[in-house]
């Protein structure tokens, strides 16, 4: 029989406030990421899928629906947005803010791009990394991935559900 696991969260000081890392796994990880009023990340994208929800404050996301431009979107408590691999976003805090993110566990894969879009570099100042880094990255998730698919099709075929 399977229980629920007690976890420890681990909280990392960052520029814009506090991100909590609240449960990793070799195929996701859960964070509540606490932004201060007035404090943004930077234009960035990266290799990982995230979905995000707004648990408390105003936020403004800005983002390139694919035109080449920026556009700004302010969402309050209750919305919840998908960051595609790939997909140009920013993330700004209007007021405190409490976000609940989950992603694949792609750790450093930001690469930063406020210099394409004439924007200043203002924003959480963590490091950017190159396609090839992306790459290496996002074959290592994929077999994780499998990894996992294969342990879920065994139990579910040999009934192991812990029950």
């Amino acid at each position: 029989m399977s229980a629920p696991i007690l976890l420890s969260p681990v909280t990392l000081a960052r520029e814009w406030g506090d991100e909590v890392i609240c449960m990793r796994s070799e195929t996701h990880v859960g964070k509540i990421l606490r932004r201060r009023a007035r404090t943004k990340g930077g234009l960035q994208y990266h290799a990982k899928e995230e979905l995000h929800y707004l648990v408390s404050g105003s936020l403004r996301l800005r983002f390139d629906a694919g035109d080449g431009q920026l556009t700004e979107l302010d969402v309050e408590p209750g919305s919840a947005w998908l960051v595609p691999p790939g997909a140009v976003h920013q993330e700004e805090a209007l007021t405190d803010c409490e976000v609940f993110e989950v992603s694949d566990p792609t750790e450093d894969d930001r690469v930063r791009v406020e210099a394409q879009y004439g924007v200043s570099g203002e924003g959480d100042a963590l490091p950017s990394m190159t396609k090839a880094d992306a790459r290496r990255k996002l074959v290592a998730l994929c077999a994780a991935f499998r990894r996992r698919a294969a342990e879920c099709a065994d139990a579910a075929m040999t009934g192991r559900f812990g029950v």
